[in-house]
Parts: C-alpha cells; sequence; structure tokens
C-alpha cells in the first residue's frame, strides 16, 4: 500500500527540517489529489472537520468518482456536542458522514490523551482527540492539512516561511499506521510548489496570509478567507463556512466556566497542554533549522518583494 505525505519529501532530524525537491507534475491540483487519492488501496476514510480543508478531498473524491467515506469527530459532554457549528456543516455538507462520538470530560480526565500524545508525538491534547478518531477508524485515514505558506508576521512586521510544523507530524505517523495521507495538502512536493505559486499570485494584489502570534487575536478571521481564496484559485468549489474557527473553542470556554476564570480561557492550556509540553519531546518551531529549496528560496524573495510594495 502507498503512503503519502510530508514525510516523503521532508526530512525531520533532531532540530533540522530539510524540503527535498522531488519534482513538479505539470497537471492541476485538483488531479494530482485524485491520482494521489487513488493509489490508496480500498476506500478513503476522510476525516471531515466540517471546514474547507477536508471538504476539497470529498470533493475531489465526488469529482473523480473515489469511493469514500466521511467521518466526524464530534465533542460530546452530557449529550450535548460542543463543535456543534463544525457538526451541522458536516451534516449538510453529507448526511450519510459517520459520527464519532467522544466524551471530552472523560477523555481528558482519564488521561487518556496522554497516551495519544506519547504514542504519536504531539504536544496538542485537540491533536490527540484526533489521533483517537483515526484508530477509531482504523484504515486509509486522509486529513485535509493545511499548506506551508508565506506571510506576515505581524509581530516582528516582517515576511516569513511556515513551513510544516513539527507537531503536525502526527498525522503522518497515523497514516503510516492505518494506511492513507496524514496531510493532503502537504502530499508532495508538487503540491507544496503549486501552492506556494498560487500565494505569490494572490500577493501580487496584495492578498497576503498574516500571523499575529501569542496574542489574544483570533487571526483566523483574516486567514480563512485566505485560505478559501487559495482553494478558489487551485479549480476547488466548496463555499466557505460562515464564522468558521477551529472547532475548540466551546470546549475551552467550558473549562474556563467550570473553573470561575474571568476573562481569560487559559485553564484548559494549564490543565491539559502544558503537562504535554513537558512530557512530549518535541523541539519548539523557534530551535528548528530549515533547509529550502532554490525554487522556494526564489519564490520567498518574490513574496517579499510583493510584501514590500503592499505595506
Amino acid at each position: 500500500m502507498e503512503k503519502f505525505g510530508v514525510d516523503q519529501f521532508v526530512q525531520l532530524a533532531d532540530n533540522r527540517l530539510i524540503i527535498n525537491d522531488t519534482g513538479v507534475s505539470d497537471e492541476s491540483i485538483p488531479h494530482e489529489y485524485a491520482r494521489l487519492l487513488s493509489a490508496i488501496d480500498g476506500e478513503i476514510n476522510i476525516m471531515y472537520s466540517g471546514g474547507i480543508d477536508s471538504e476539497i478531498v470529498a470533493e475531489t473524491c465526488k469529482r473523480y468518482n473515489i469511493a469514500h467515506n466521511l467521518h466526524f469527530l464530534a465533542l460530546v459532554n452530557q449529550g450535548k456536542i460542543y463543535n456543534r457549528e463544525d457538526y451541522d456543516n458536516a451534516m449538510q455538507y453529507d448526511p450519510n458522514t459517520v459520527v464519532h462520538e467522544l466524551d471530552f470530560e472523560r477523555f481528558f480526565g482519564n488521561d487518556d490523551h496522554v497516551e495519544y500524545a506519547l504514542k504519536y508525538k504531539t504536544q496538542s491534547p485537540q491533536l490527540a482527540c484526533h489521533m483517537h478518531a483515526a484508530e477509531r477508524v482504523g484504515s486509509n485515514v486522509v486529513f485535509g492539512g493545511d499548506s506551508m505558506f508565506f506571510c506576515r508576521d505581524k509581530t516582528v512586521n516582517s515576511f516569513v516561511f511556515y513551513a510544516t510544523h513539527v507537531g503536525h507530524f502526527c498525522y503522518n505517523r497515523a497514516a503510516q499506521e492505518f494506511g492513507g495521507i496524514g496531510n493532503m495538502a502537504n502530499a508532495s512536493y508538487s503540491l507544496l510548489m503549486k501552492y506556494l505559486r498560487l500565494q505569490i499570485e494572490m500577493s501580487r494584489t496584495g492578498n497576503i496570509r498574516e500571523t499575529w502570534v501569542e496574542r489574544a487575536v483570533n487571526m483566523q478571521q483574516h486567514n480563512y478567507p485566505w485560505k478559501c481564496e487559495l482553494y478558489r484559485r487551485a479549480g476547488f468549489q466548496s463555499l466557505p463556512k460562515q464564522n468558521k474557527l477551529t472547532g475548540f473553542e466551546a470546549i475551552r470556554a467550558y473549562y474556563s466556566d467550570k473553573y470561575k476564570e474571568i476573562g481569560t480561557c487559559r485553564k484548559f492550556n494549564e490543565l491539559y497542554r502544558e503537562p504535554l509540553v513537558r512530557i512530549v519531546n518535541i523541539p519548539p518551531m523557534s530551535n528548528i533549522i530549515l533547509t529550502l529549496t532554490e525554487e522556494i528560496k526564489t519564490l520567498f524573495a518574490e513574496f517579499g518583494e510583493n510584501y514590500d510594495k503592499s505595506r
């Protein structure tokens, strides 16, 4: 069984992340999605979040008649679905979506998230939930993922290249175990380069992705429309969702209310994320030495020129 993912062209060793040029095809992005998905032996199980990253994978399967199922993780407690908007989006898109319920209070309270975090090497309790869902599905799991990107980092007022986060290799570890694709947007170097070229086209008109790290500012409101436009230019037709966030905001608010926090939602991180950071050994991205291909360096320089003109 063939497996595809970022680890096919990205080497992660200690604190080095090396991107290797493995060639770029001349096919469209949707067609390359279809070719890679078709190489998977058997029905594809799309880990469908209700968002656009996984929806375009489903769109590809429908357009190219690739056998697939959609799987949605419902975060529940006492009969209430806390990621309700995403659940509604999923059921509206396909009423036959398979729903896997996870009682998050029990999952975190019993330290089940620690087991998954250690096994798949993630410091994120949220991603530990996704690993649990992938284990339930058990075969040919495909995650939508997110392309690497050029952006304006507003904390330093400069432009940067954001590579695959080392913590997101957990998706690829799940795909290696169960078959499938851990990050569809980064399933090949070819796809990476096509998305980066589209980003350059967008940057020429001032349409630039922004990040504002470690601030209580929700940049998703800016980044989500940018991502949807990127997919539209790539040739996909799925529509943006109104008020799309991460699907985990209500969980953080639940613990904030439970512990009577006022004006902040830090309790969840204190209880569940910070301990994972201490026990799961993953180098912080600030310590990562990134080695790019010459083609990416050239595009990065062009993005910088466009950034300077758009300021």
